[in-house]
């Protein structure tokens, strides 16, 4: 995919979240605001980022999926700030606090809808692009959370290609076609978790 922005770029350093999540609603499945949260919290614990550059990276993280407007991401990040979960760190740039870092991680355990829908696809891509930060104990679970997910709706997605007869053929093999894609999405997630890198503290 082409960068959206493409002057943005992450300052890398070994940057790890506080242990333990926080205790909030765990089960309550993430909504957009949610997904801002994530991708705010994400992107500042690596670095000071001002406003239009948060904005920029959830473009090049989640395009075509998911494009929040500006006005919108600039509203939610004034909140995280009077919430405690930001901080402002010189003239511009926002940086995650400790709360916001906790937040972060109970994040990453939050279910995010049925996998293959739009929203979720912008949210699997925003954990991923930030699982690094986590502990290796909640980037274990939420991969294998992922995969039951996945497991679940490639079982019921095979169940419709068979049973619905009114989509027609063509309408069949999109469906199985389809079905495939999740597949695949399946295998490279099975793929993170068996890999070395999961309990690694420095990933970049």
């Amino acid at each position: 995919m082409v960068s959206i922005c493409k002057s943005f770029s992450f300052a890398k350093g070994d940057i790890m979240l506080l242990g333990q999540p926080a205790q909030t609603d765990s089960r309550r499945p993430m909504g957009p605001s949610d997904l801002l949260k994530l991708a705010a919290l994400g992107i500042t614990s690596r670095s000071a980022t001002s406003a239009a550059e948060i904005h920029c990276a959830i473009l090049d993280i989640t395009d075509p999926f998911w494009a929040p407007v500006g006005d919108v991401v600039a509203d939610s990040l004034s909140d995280m700030v009077e919430d405690g979960l930001l901080r402002r760190d010189g003239r511009s740039g926002l940086m995650a606090t400790d709360a916001g870092k906790e937040l972060l991680a109970d994040l990453f355990l939050r279910p995010t809808g049925r996998p293959g829908c739009l929203l979720e696809r912008a949210a699997l891509r925003l954990k991923l692009a930030f699982i690094d930060l986590a502990p290796s104990e909640i980037r274990r679970r939420y991969l294998e959370s992922a995969i039951r997910d996945y497991e679940g709706e490639i079982a019921a997605c095979e169940r419709r290609c068979d049973d619905c007869r009114p989509a027609g053929h063509f309408g069949r093999q999109w469906r199985q076609h389809e079905t495939e894609r999740l597949r695949g999405d399946l295998s490279m997630l099975r793929h993170l978790v068996a890999g070395p890198h999961l309990s690694s503290s420095s990933l970049h």
